[in-house]
């Protein structure tokens, strides 16, 4: 039997290439969408005055627990209700700025609400998601790669303590 130069296969090893890259690349994803959260709320709490975290208690006492977010409501026959004006009487100037006042910050209370109630009850499994997606990260790679792998497990940790901070679970009510 002799052996020709076909029968012998030769052992390539793989190139490091873009592969290695794949893991960065999807906690980067991840990581994306963890702070594109957190700044979206960051701007929705300031909008609607800070109402995060919650501290509205029922009779005014912390030991009887929060009151239930609710969404406000934000047109004029119901802020002429609550302020005790006629329907029937045009708004002064400065009653016109008072509604526009009530409006915006019920909007964004509204919105704040909304955002906090499906993207950021998301940010909890998606920050634990992006460390450990970094934590292996860590533990597979060496030099520049291990660093950037560091930096999102860093971000990770805070979007967490940041949600857990500002109560996004226990501020809707649940």
């Amino acid at each position: 039997m002799s052996s020709t130069s076909s029968d012998v296969t030769t052992q390539v090893a793989p190139k490091p290439g873009w592969r290695r890259f794949i893991l960065l690349w999807v906690a980067a994803v991840v990581a994306v969408g963890c702070l594109s959260t957190l700044i979206r709320i960051e701007v929705l709490n300031r909008q609607a005055g800070y109402v995060l975290p919650r501290h509205e208690y029922f009779n005014g006492d912390p030991e009887s627990g929060l009151t239930k977010w609710r969404y406000r409501i934000t047109n004029e026959v119901f802020w002429r209700k609550m302020e005790e004006i006629p329907e029937d009487r045009p708004l002064t100037a400065q009653e016109q700025a008072d509604y526009l006042e009530h409006r915006t910050k019920g909007q964004a209370n509204n919105d704040l609400h909304d955002a906090v109630r499906t993207w950021g009850l998301l940010q909890y499994p998606l920050t634990v998601l992006l460390g450990v997606l970094a934590g292996v990260g860590m533990a597979r790679h060496q030099g520049r790669l291990r660093r950037w792998h560091g930096l999102l497990l860093l971000l990770a940790g805070g979007c967490l303590w940041r949600a857990t901070y500002l109560g996004y679970f226990t501020s809707l009510g649940w």
